[in-house]
């Protein structure tokens, strides 16, 4: 890890900020071609109310897979939070604006990955023609000449 900055929280005097580093791809990044294959966990101990923080982390080029310039800084709490894609120059992630601690590291995020955006093209394009038959079979049916658009 490089930095961690707080732009706000509120912490009792004997709160602790721990940051491990583990090697190797973080267990919930799923099927995923670009990644960093190593993840950093923040883990609180103490009070921590409302934390709002920044951070940055270095990682070595041998940790990429895939293609680095796909890759985003990515935060795990039960759900994944996207924020900036890596920096390729200075092999760096970095973190604007966290609310909670967690696990930490980058990849692709396939959300919607092309082939289900072409299923979802398909079946669009193929209810549109339905429509279209629809429509066609009502001008059939009643005799009204009316535009399809």
């Amino acid at each position: 890890m490089r930095t961690i900055g707080g732009t706000s929280a509120t912490f009792d005097g004997t709160s602790l900020i721990t940051v491990s580093l583990t090697e190797g791809k973080q267990s919930n990044i799923g099927n995923v071609a670009n990644y960093i294959n190593r993840y950093w966990t923040i883990t609180p101990s103490g009070t921590f109310d409302s934390p709002d923080y920044d951070a940055a982390f270095t990682y070595i080029q041998s940790d990429v897979i895939g293609s680095e310039g796909a890759v985003k800084s990515a935060k795990y709490n039960s759900s994944w939070t996207f924020y900036a894609l890596a920096n390729q120059a200075s092999n760096l992630l970095t973190v604007a604006g966290a609310t909670s601690f967690s696990d930490y590291t980058a990849f692709s995020d396939l959300s919607v990955s092309p082939s289900a955006q072409l299923i979802l093209y398909v079946q669009a394009e193929h209810l549109s023609v339905q429509m279209q038959m629809v429509v066609m079979y009502l001008i059939l049916m009643h005799g009204h000449l009316i535009r399809v658009m």
